[in-house]
């Protein structure tokens, strides 16, 4: 078989193919600080992420400035995680009861903190997928 050379335009419209043959991933779920609480929780009456929606397992979390005002959040229940991200500063997340995050499936969580100067504090048990170790980029 003689090789093809591929230009930059038919390497974009191949891997384009190849993306949109995948089906769509998840988009995060975006924290709404005008929620009925300040948990993070797969519990009914707790709807602060986007949508007005409980966390949904395995999803990636984000704090934002359409998040609302930076607020103390406190993790009520085991909320599994592929990335955390703080656009803003001072949210933090703290321990509220026999919660934990949990590094996701994908055993390749990351959280972050956006922008030079900003700060985010967790004080929270983080463990390991249920699926072994993980690896965690911060």
């Amino acid at each position: 078989m003689k090789p093809t050379k591929l230009t930059s335009t038919s390497l974009t419209a191949s891997l384009a193919a190849l993306f949109l043959g995948m089906g769509s991933a998840s988009a995060a779920l975006i924290w709404n600080s005008s929620g009925p609480t300040n948990n993070w929780s797969t519990s009914s009456g707790n709807e602060n992420w986007t949508g007005i929606a409980v966390w949904t397992q395995n999803e990636s979390a984000v704090f934002d400035a359409t998040s609302g005002i930076p607020e103390a959040i406190g993790v009520t229940t085991d909320n599994i995680f592929k990335n955390i991200t703080f656009d803003v500063s001072n949210f933090s997340l703290t321990s509220a009861g026999a919660g934990s995050l949990i590094l996701a499936n994908d055993r390749a969580s990351t959280i972050a903190v956006t922008n030079t100067g900003h700060t985010a504090t967790i004080s929270e048990t983080i463990a390991d997928s249920a699926n072994g170790s993980s690896t965690l980029t911060k």
